[in-house]
């Protein structure tokens, strides 16, 4: 089978549906023919990006509308080689879901969509969600049209069904983690010098710093918390919109030695991040009017449980799918209060054998179905199903 996975996020490009994509891709490349079409972006050089990867990169210029232009095109020339032994599978309903529902119009190949959860919402918040607001009237044929959807957590599910598409096309698959990459390492007291934590007590948040991910209130928690606990430190990764209020606000509360903000730090990296921390902590709520920020399911949730650390969270959007209350962490009630915050963590900083018996639970998880293998096989299987029965009805339909 030729799959064609069709991305306008896709690395260099960080974030949640570029990781997904890039992972799907590796994954499925190793049970069906895969390429993917995706823009050349001008953030970063992605020369060889993918020289040792398992499947083919078709890269167009990074031009607004040109490149979508570019992606039909290319995506044209593809469907018509592979003809009906091709499946088209994209990573959002637009523009990637919108260019896959034309391909079908003039081909009728099956596509899939993957929905995340934000990205399918209106609003006008910026110039790239105006421009989907304004198309929005192509929403439902897209969507009513794929072979099926690729929901990311059962709050997504809903969500869709709460936009008018029927249940039996929508199909729940988690998102996951790489247990090769994210898994747990050895911690020695020179890696600790090394990464400056040498008898430290670690919380850490790997996100994109948006207002509802809640890294203020971790901030505001850890005000108490090093009054009981001298030896804590709070690691933030990841840059965005707030973090020069971040950064001020850590400095406001004198947590200036016991707040550090690291930025962008590379995959390889975090994994040792993960590792050198005691606590995972990340607290994602509903900020009214911004269907924009909310939280389909959180992928560096499972990151850190693969390398089996707790999780502290709050139960808002598709978390409750990416940590198991009790059994993988400890998630408080969103919006979240700051007591809960102090509470919860300060439960699992007073009881290591709590934080390894979920950190445990958690890595067994990951291996067991929070994988990025486990979800390619679950899309392979729905693709060659449904192939399968098209064949067969198109079997039967040339007998009569």
């Amino acid at each position: 089978m030729n799959v064609l996975l069709i991305s306008t996020d896709f690395p260099p490009l960080v974030g949640g549906i570029a990781t997904y994509t890039k992972n799907i891709a590796r994954q499925l490349a190793l049970i069906c023919r895969l390429t993917v079409v995706a823009p050349r972006f001008r953030k970063g050089s992605v020369s060889g990006e993918h020289v040792h990867e398992p499947f083919r990169v078709e890269r167009v210029p990074d031009i607004i509308v040109l490149r979508e232009l570019l992606i039909f095109y290319v995506c044209l020339r593809l469907v018509r080689q592979y003809r009906e032994e091709i499946v088209i599978f994209a990573s959002a309903w637009f523009p990637s879901g919108f260019i896959a529902y034309c391909l079908w119009r003039l081909f009728r190949c099956p596509y899939y969509l993957a929905a995340h959860a934000s990205e399918f919402l209106d609003d006008r918040h910026t110039f790239r969600r105006r421009l989907k607001y304004h198309l929005s009237f192509l929403k439902l044929p897209v969507f009513e049209n794929a072979a099926g959807i690729f929901a990311v957590s059962h709050y997504t599910a809903d969500l869709l069904r709460s936009q008018g598409i029927r249940s039996e096309r929508i199909h729940v698959v988690h998102n996951g983690a790489d247990p090769h990459l994210f898994r747990p390492r050895e911690v020695s007291q020179d890696l600790q010098r090394h990464f400056g934590v040498a008898d430290k007590r670690v919380l850490l948040t790997v996100c994109r710093l948006d207002p509802h991910k809640g890294v203020h209130f971790a901030i505001e928690a850890l005000s108490h918390l090093c009054r009981e606990f001298s030896d804590l430190l709070y690691v933030v990764i990841g840059n965005g919109p707030e973090y020069n209020h971040l950064v001020r606000l850590a400095a406001s509360l004198g947590l200036r030695d016991r707040v550090r903000f690291l930025g962008q730090v590379r995959e390889n990296e975090v994994v040792f991040w993960y590792n050198l921390c005691d606590i995972f902590v990340m607290f994602p709520h509903p900020i009214p009017d911004r269907t924009d920020l909310i939280e389909g399911f959180g992928i560096s949730f499972v990151e850190a449980a693969a390398c089996s650390k707790p999780v502290v969270a709050c139960r808002f959007g598709g978390v409750t799918d990416a940590v198991k209350d009790g059994e993988t962490g400890l998630l408080i009630e969103a919006p979240p209060q700051v007591p809960d915050i102090v509470d919860a963590i300060k439960r699992l900083l007073t009881c290591e054998e709590l934080r390894r018996e979920l950190g445990r639970a958690g890595r067994l998880r990951v291996e067991k179905e929070l994988n990025w293998g486990y979800v390619a096989h679950q899309l392979f299987k729905t693709f060659r199903e449904d192939m399968q029965r098209l064949q067969s009805v198109g079997s039967q339909a040339e007998t009569q």
